[in-house]
């Protein structure tokens, strides 16, 4: 071979080491972006829940701005919040968003569903592969369309479990990664804490409420000024604070029959 040949084929293998340096260096620097891209967007999320959760005093929007954050680092994923009442071992649906759409979902007991696993473990879950088989060997009953992926974090404050945050996929196999849990399990810290707070206030509100319909409920039945009107107020107001239609209210006639306490002696005096 001619040294010309020879330095022409040194030369070509040169050239194609250098490209796949420049392809590797193109990959990696390309990788490194989507990581500072996807971190920064994190830290955004967690700030921006931060806030949110100093401030916000309704919990259906708070849990809209925390789905909001979510899927600006997640994407378009369904997510859900589970809320635990230990009281009733029972879960409650409080936000639903699948596939699209607000699902409604009625409560359930603590069982044995994957949200019930991460209740009862008080651990993060994370299945993004034959994610069907690994539930069942959990010991999981899966209701409906079984997720590709599936990541649950719980929801703990002052050492008690009050729930769990749960994004799922359900078409695509590794579409979570330990980065996401990290994020997801941090944010529930913020989240739990602000979930109990506003418990605690729409308990106060609450309490407010029935106090003050109750002071009305009392002036409206003074008012009255014979038995049936007292019985027609008080049937009415029980059933706008309980919400039914039908109110039954029973009396012992012997209460009726029976003069006031008193009432004897001051006829007495007044024959007297």
């Amino acid at each position: 071979m001619s040294v010309e040949k020879k330095t022409g084929a040194v030369l070509t293998v040169e050239i194609e080491s250098l490209r796949q340096q420049v392809a590797h260096l193109r990959d990696g620097n390309q990788r490194a972006i989507i990581a500072i891209e996807k971190r920064t967007a994190e830290l955004r999320a967690l700030n921006a829940i931060g806030q949110a959760t100093a401030v916000e005093t309704n919990l259906p929007n708070l849990f809209n701005l925390i789905h909001a954050e979510i899927a600006k680092v997640l994407g378009e994923v369904n997510f859900m919040i589970a809320l635990y009442h230990a009281e009733q071992d029972r879960i409650e649906i409080a936000y639903a968003y699948e596939e699209g759409e607000y699902l409604r979902i009625d409560p359930f007991p603590l069982g044995e569903g994957l949200t019930s696993i991460v209740i009862r473990t008080r651990q993060p879950l994370m299945l993004v592969e034959d994610a069907l088989t690994r539930s069942h060997q959990l010991g999981a009953k899966v209701v409906g369309a079984p997720a590709k992926s599936w990541l649950g974090v719980p929801l703990i404050v002052a050492g008690d479990i009050i729930g769990a945050i749960i994004v799922q996929d359900l078409e695509r196999e590794h579409r979570f990664d330990e980065d996401d849990q990290r994020l997801l399990s941090t944010l529930a810290s913020q989240v739990a804490i602000a979930i109990h707070n506003l418990r605690l206030i729409e308990a106060a509100r609450a309490h407010a409420r029935r106090h003050q319909l109750l002071l009305e409920i009392t002036s409206r039945i003074r008012r009255s000024v014979d038995i049936p009107t007292i019985l027609k107020t008080t049937a009415t107001e029980i059933g706008k604070v309980t919400g039914v239609h039908r109110t039954t209210l029973s009396i012992d006639p012997r209460v009726l029959a029976s003069p006031p306490s008193g009432s004897a002696g001051r006829e007495d005096s007044n024959a007297a």
